[in-house]
């Protein structure tokens, strides 16, 4: 039931920073002008990502007594996604309480939801944008409402009403995606095989599906005669298992008598595949 770690974490944190700027202009953008409500839908967008990441930092901490970099950068996302049904319609104080709640939300039904409805969601999509997205939908029909003053909006609305609206919204919304992401799969399932068998998910995309390696790691220092029946103890490059399966023959052989490097901890050994004895 546990979620792989990213391949990469700083890779993940800088694509979350790319999708938080990104995210400034899909918002503000949304006020089809360079205007104060496009200044203010960026302002509220910005906050509630912040708030989104510490909230979720500050729970995990709790939780797991570290912080981690990856559930900052997830409770920004989880922020974004609440805050932007809203983006249009709130105030900046409102966007810390829609962001914080979001992110808080989001983590909950990571936790809960996933494992209950046996999702196979790597991305944790339902978990923070679904999630997300339909608390953020509900909310923007309490916070848009003159009604809260500090916390409100500028729409003068009966938040019951509204919150009635908003809510059927989510309804419909939410079935029909599901609808139309189950017939494009039984479709695309009818034509090719829709899951990878497990063996082709521990060998990784890349290797079974593509026949290509994304990545390349020298491989480590073979034993030799000279090194005694336990031979040399030296620290693999490899990832530890199982997301490093399907990488233990990641280097191709060579022609014997061919010189290989082999590059561990920074010193540099040369040997041949050959007979031939190891150079100094």
């Amino acid at each position: 039931d546990a979620l792989a770690p990213p391949h990469s974490l700083p890779l993940t944190v800088a694509g979350a920073a790319m999708l938080w700027v990104g995210w400034l202009g899909f918002n503000g953008g949304s006020a089809i002008g360079a205007n104060a409500d496009a200044a203010m839908a960026m302002t509220v967008t910005h906050i509630a990502a912040a708030a989104g990441g510490l909230a979720w930092l500050l729970i995990e901490w709790r939780l797991e007594g570290r912080p981690k970099a990856l559930g900052t950068v997830t409770g920004a996302i989880a922020g974004l996604a609440t805050v932007t049904p809203t983006a249009g319609f709130v105030g900046p104080a409102a966007a810390l309480v829609i962001g914080a709640t979001g992110a808080a939300a989001c983590l909950a039904a990571q936790r809960g939801l996933r494992r209950v409805l046996k999702l196979d969601d790597a991305l944790d999509v339902v978990a923070v944008h679904l999630v997300g997205g339909a608390l953020g939908t509900l909310g923007a029909g309490v916070f848009a409402s003159t009604a809260l003053g500090l916390l409100g909006g500028e729409a003068d609305i009966a938040i019951l009403g509204q919150l009635r609206v908003q809510a059927i919204g989510v309804v419909e919304t939410v079935g029909y995606t599901a609808a139309a992401t189950w017939a494009i799969l039984a479709l695309v399932n009818a034509v090719f095989r829709e899951r990878i068998g497990a063996e082709a998910l521990d060998r990784g995309l890349d290797l079974s599906t593509h026949g290509e390696r994304g990545y390349v790691f020298l491989a480590p220092r073979r034993p030799r005669p000279e090194d005694g029946a336990l031979g040399t103890e030296r620290p693999s490059m490899r990832p530890a298992e199982p997301w490093g399966a399907g990488i233990a023959d990641i280097t191709e052989p060579h022609a014997e008598g061919e010189e290989t490097s082999d590059v561990i901890d920074g010193d540099e050994e040369w040997f041949d595949t050959g007979d031939r004895e190891k150079s100094d």
